[in-house]
């Protein structure tokens, strides 16, 4: 028996010695010495980074943030890879905006509506304006813009934020189940689901603004839990609010209002990536963000011959009743330049800035 115990340890330490020298040879030599070999270890340090988009991914943002998350992998050899959740899988669209700045998601789509009441100075991405230029304008305008006024992203950092990459929206129109809408004073009373900056407007004007999540869109229309939606066209394609409203009151062609969705990265993921890496991520939103654009305008069309098919009545305003709804929106901008200057930030000058971008693009 003791023949057979010593047998067992010389042949468990003969294994142990077997092991630890084929882990010595596994070693990776280096020809430069151990300092190299570091360095090379460090610039192939892989991320794995969370995403978070509170719709469905078979929808345009949904698919492009798909497309990019592909992208960043094969563009980095797989040193970056991003695990996406939809359908407020991960976070809920009200806590996005705390989710990313926390790092429960590293990176995430936003639109105008998270960014309203936490932050100032960018909210000059969400003015109001009765008839906007078309979306690759203001996108190119909004790109500009947070590139060349540091005080944008610096307001976000301090949520532990920045931007990746911004596009503008096409412009809103409003959408009616029982009610034609022409002037202001038509929606006095009515509950319209609208959020952000607008539901302030909205409620300037004597209507009931209602905070409605994406997936409730259209039972909230359908149920009369509310008489109105102010949306852009995408929306209502997306969502098939088309078969329970009636009126569509536009405003001009691109719709009313600068608003923005886009991408916002927790601010120590992003400085934890190496300068290549931000840069792929950078280049990779923004072809995501200029597939959007495409796919909105696709959009844009098939809701307008959704609305003809379901018999709905399209009412285009004429310039006279366009100007009182610009009336209606300019105290609202007043409001917000006052306020924003008062905390000690350039809004007069981001603001003239923004719209010398969109003249400069718009030629």
């Amino acid at each position: 028996t003791m023949k057979r115990v010593w047998s067992f340890l010389l042949v468990s330490v003969l294994l142990l010695c077997l092991v630890m020298a084929g882990c010595t040879q596994q070693a990776p030599a280096s020809a430069d010495g151990d300092g190299a070999q570091t360095g090379d270890q460090a610039s192939e340090e892989t991320f794995e980074l969370t995403f978070n988009y509170f719709g469905p991914e078979m929808i345009p943002p949904g698919h492009w943030s798909e497309e990019a998350a592909k992208t960043i992998e094969e563009k980095t050899n797989g040193r970056v890879k991003i695990n996406t959740y939809y359908s407020e899988s991960l976070l809920t669209y009200g806590d996005t905006i705390t989710g990313t700045a926390s790092g429960v998601a590293d990176i995430a789509f936003v639109d105008a509506g998270l960014l309203a009441g936490q932050f100032d100075l960018n909210m000059v991405l969400s003015r109001f304006i009765p008839a906007t230029p078309p979306q690759t304008v203001v996108t190119q305008a909004f790109r500009e813009l947070i590139n060349t006024t540091p005080e944008l992203n610096a307001e976000l950092e301090q949520k532990n934020l920045r931007w990746l990459s911004i596009i503008g929206t096409t412009g809103e129109h409003l959408h009616t189940v029982n009610k034609e809408v022409r002037v202001p004073a038509d929606v006095k009373g009515m509950k319209v689901a609208v959020v952000g900056e607008s539901a302030r407007w909205f409620e300037s004007m004597g209507a009931a603004p209602v905070g409605v999540a994406a997936g409730d869109f259209y039972m909230s229309l359908e149920r009369g839990l509310v008489g109105g939606q102010w949306a852009h066209w995408p929306a209502m394609f997306g969502f098939k609010l088309t078969e329970v409203t009636n009126y569509h009151t536009l405003f001009g062609d691109n719709g009313a209002c600068l608003a923005f969705t886009g991408y916002l990265i927790n601010n120590e993921t992003w400085t934890s990536l190496p300068a290549d890496l931000q840069e792929i991520l950078v280049e990779a939103y923004d072809w995501a963000g200029d597939g959007l654009i495409e796919a909105n305008q696709e959009e844009v069309g098939l809701a307008l011959e959704s609305a003809k098919s379901e018999g709905n009545t399209l009412i285009e305003l004429t310039p006279e009743e366009l100007a009182l709804w610009e009336d209606s929106m300019k105290p609202i901008n007043e409001e917000w330049m006052e306020s924003t200057e008062a905390k000690g930030k350039p809004a007069q000058a981001t603001y003239d800035k923004l719209f010398e971008l969109i003249d400069k693009y718009n030629q």
